[in-house]
This record gives structure tokens, sequence and C-alpha cells, in this order.
């Protein structure tokens, strides 16, 4: 954190963590849920994530992944180990 906050970086989190990260000194930039909000030169939306399912899964906390489109390159969807749920979940099985 120490070099986040020496370098002025920028920090994208979603508003539920932006009050503990504003504490540590860091330059938040608080995104709304489901919201297509500016993202450097571009768009950024989050998208609500699950961690699991059953009892793990209801356990919990609810994640986001997120859209990020700039101009001229290719769309992309970042989320962390959730990610391969999410794209099953919503886009069916891509090994057809």
């Amino acid at each position: 954190m120490k070099w986040l906050r020496s370098q002025d970086i920028p920090i994208f989190c979603m508003q539920a963590d932006a009050a503990y990260l504003q504490r540590k000194s860091l330059k938040i930039n608080a995104l709304k849920e489901g919201e297509e909000q500016a993202f450097l030169n571009g768009r950024i939306t989050p998208i609500p994530c699950i961690h699991g399912r059953g009892l793990v899964g209801r356990m919990m906390a609810h994640g986001h992944g997120f859209f990020i489109a700039l101009p001229d390159e290719p769309s992309l969807y970042i989320a962390g180990g959730n990610a391969g749920i999410v794209i099953r979940d919503r886009c069916g099985d891509l090994d057809r």
C-alpha cells in the first residue's frame, strides 16, 4: 500500500470497500454495481459474481468481475477464482 500511495495510483473498488481503503490513504474510485462507468479512457462495468455453489458458496461474500472496454482494444472480463463459474452460468458450455 505504501507504494500505491507514494505513486498516487488510483484504486478502483466497489462502494462497499471504499471506506476501508480510504482509511489507508489510498486514492479511491468507488464503482457502482451493474453500472457502466468511466475507466481510464474507456468504460468499466462491475458484474456481481458468486464464489461457488452449495454450503461454501452460501457462506462466502459475493464478489465482482469487471467488464472493461477501451477504445480500439478488445474488451476484457476480469474476475478472480470465480470467473469460470460465472462464464459457464452466463454463456453455457464453451467447449462445444
